[in-house]
Formats: C-alpha cells, structure tokens, sequence
C-alpha cells in the first residue's frame, strides 16, 4: 500500500512537471515570437492597409472610431471655445447686478434657459455667503448671440444640478 503511494505519488508529481514544461514552451514560442519575428515597417504597413481595406465596409468599425471623438469635441472643445469667446468677465462688466463681490460662477451652460428664451451659451451664478457655508444658486446669464449682449434671470431654487 505504501508502495503503490509512493508510486502514485511520483507519478503524479512526473505530470505536473511535463504539463509546466508544456506551458512554458508555449509560453517561450510566443515571446520569442514576438520578439523575433519583426515586420519590416513597409510591412507593417502593408498590413494595416489591408486591414483598414476590409474593416473599413463595416458601420462598428466608423462607430469605434468616431464616437469618442465626437464626445470629446462636444464635452471639452465646444465649451472650451465657448468659455474662450464669451468669458464670465464680460458679463460681469456688463450687467450692474453681478458687479458684486461675491456673485461667483457655479457652472457653464451649453443650451442656457431662461423664461425669456433659450441661448446658445451662459453660466449658472452663485453667491458666496460671508461665513464659511456652501455657496447657493443665485441666478442665471446667458449670451443672447443675435442681438449682442448679456441677459441675466433671478431663477428660485436649484438650477437642475
């Protein structure tokens, strides 16, 4: 009985080697072949032109490739320019009411409501309070594109945040 364990037992442990030199020979053939196995940058190229020729038919592909570009140029490019051609400071300049200190911006606005009509671009305002609390909602200002100028609007309440 004893024997027949000891037997199982290298024979099992006989196993377990061959199956770990088995994996790291496949492991050994993909490095080396990753390694060694360089294509030249012609084709590289070559290659990555027949690809493109073949996934080019395909709408997932188009999706992949312009979806996160869209969705960086309408978060970050379309304020960006927005926030660059009509600054907090001109409507600060501008409208007597916000010429106080403490009437801060709380945050841009792409699409700005107010009950007088909608705009292309504005700011949500706040108003920092004297001790160390929270700043609230104040109002709204948006840049009325077509007439030139400024429009501001007292809104109650939270300004949907």
């Amino acid at each position: 009985m004893i024997a027949s364990a000891e037997y199982g037992g290298e024979l099992g442990k006989a196993s377990e080697v061959n199956c770990h030199r088995r994996t790291f020979s496949v492991i050994s053939a993909i490095v080396e072949t990753a390694l060694f196995d360089l294509m030249t940058p012609t084709e590289e190229f070559s290659e990555l032109r027949d690809w493109f020729a073949r996934e080019k038919r395909e709408p997932a592909f188009w999706v992949a490739i312009l979806l996160p570009w869209l969705f960086a140029i309408f978060t970050v490019g379309v304020p960006t320019i927005l926030m660059t051609a009509f600054p907090f400071s001109d409507a600060k300049k501008t409208l007597q009411i916000l010429q106080t200190s403490d009437v801060g911006v709380w945050h841009y606005r792409v699409g700005c409501t107010l009950p007088q009509g909608t705009y292309v671009f504005g700011y949500d305002l706040s108003v920092k309070p004297y001790n160390d609390e929270v700043p609230f909602h104040f109002g709204r200002v948006c840049r009325d594109v077509v007439q030139g100028g400024w429009i501001f609007a007292k809104i109650p309440g939270d300004l949907g945040h």
